[in-house]
């Protein structure tokens, strides 16, 4: 046998010290501060919001988060509106349902602008009524 069996006991003892310092730090469950929450809540924005149909009249109804924030009826071809809505980072999802009279094919286009930002444009097609959901993010 070659060495001291006391330095190698010492020598391993030393070796699971430093291991075991990155260890701890990666399996201990620290405590966060309810100072800085990890989601930020978005405020509020001017949203501004343009409805152009290629049929009029037209009914509509544009809602958020399941609660209606615009319904009406226009006999223009466009109509507009500003809202105050929470716009986070990710987007929103606006529920839009419109609704002409006879079955012909028709489109309307809902324009978003955030703060008087970029305008954000989408589109649906439909014949008699249109239904479904837009997505808006910001740029």
């Amino acid at each position: 046998m070659r060495g001291s069996p006391l330095l190698r006991v010492l020598l391993v003892v030393i070796a699971l010290i430093a291991v075991l310092w990155p260890l701890r730090s990666l399996t201990t469950h620290r405590a966060e501060s309810p100072s800085s929450p990890q989601t930020a809540i978005a405020s509020e924005s001017n949203v501004h919001l343009v409805l152009t149909s290629t049929l009029s009249p037209f009914s509509f109804d544009v809602s958020h988060l399941g609660k209606t924030i615009w319904k009406g009826e226009s006999t223009e071809g466009s109509i507009a509106r500003d809202v105050k809505l929470a716009f986070p980072p990710e987007g929103i999802d606006l529920l839009l349902d419109a609704k002409w009279q006879g079955a012909k094919q028709a489109a309307v286009k809902l324009d978003v602008t955030v703060d008087e930002g970029d305008t954000m444009t989408k589109t649906l097609w439909g014949t008699g009524r249109v239904n479904g959901v837009l997505t808006f993010a910001k740029p």
